[in-house]
């Protein structure tokens, strides 16, 4: 999974990552497009989580959002 595929809409990407992650500075993000590294350093800060915990919170995050585009699309 690509993080270029998971932030092709960014502006849609920010507001599903607020949804996961209460905590995150939306405004921050929408300021412009971060990259995987800079959004888990963000999350980390806001959640009080470690870069460890929070790259593989956006992780399982990312892999779910891909797998549910993946399942609508063979829907139809």
């Amino acid at each position: 999974m690509e993080w270029q595929d998971t932030t092709r809409n960014w502006g849609l990407t920010v507001e599903r990552l607020k949804a996961r992650f209460p905590h995150i500075d939306e405004a921050a993000l929408r300021a412009r497009r971060h990259a995987h590294t800079e959004t888990a350093q963000h999350i980390a800060a806001r959640h009080d989580l470690t870069q460890q915990e929070a790259t593989r919170e956006l992780d399982d995050w990312a892999f779910a959002n891909v797998l549910h585009r993946q399942i609508d699309r063979l829907a139809g």
